[in-house]
């Protein structure tokens, strides 16, 4: 029984120390830029008829990010004061979100220097591409 109980905290330790380098690896974070709504046709923006604004949309996008499988493993982190004065070109992970229409989002996401944008349906398949993209699980690019 002692062996078990040993052999189980040896476990964990290793499995905590996995974690720590997950949390800590810079290549595992998305920096959350800004979120815009650029649904232009839409004429009740006055009246908040045209869908989430700009903090309501990454407030949207942190919801499904924390809710996505695909982002186990991922940190979601807004810029520092400091980063809000850098080109975005030299942040990486740095994530812009663009409201379109109630089923059309766009991104872009600077992944190693590369910019990479895609429209989606919605602010969860955003989070899943990215997160899939950071991780690795597609295409080497």
């Amino acid at each position: 029984m002692r062996h078990g109980s040993t052999l189980f905290l040896l476990i964990c330790m290793i499995a905590w120390i996995g974690c720590d380098r997950i949390r800590d690896d810079p290549a595992r974070l998305i920096k959350l830029g800004g979120g815009y709504n650029m649904w232009n046709e839409c004429v009740g923006h006055a009246s908040h008829e045209c869908g989430p604004e700009h903090e309501e949309i990454s407030d949207m996008f942190t919801t499904a990010f924390a809710a996505e499988p695909a982002c186990q493993g991922v940190r979601l982190q807004p810029l520092t004061a400091k980063e809000q004065h850098i080109p975005i070109k030299d942040i990486p992970g740095y994530l812009d979100l663009f409201f379109q229409s109630p089923s059309r989002w766009s991104y872009q996401f600077n992944f190693k220097g590369k910019f990479l944008k895609a429209t989606v349906a919605n602010e969860r398949e955003i989070a899943r591409d990215v997160c899939r993209i950071v991780k690795s699980s597609g295409g080497e690019i």
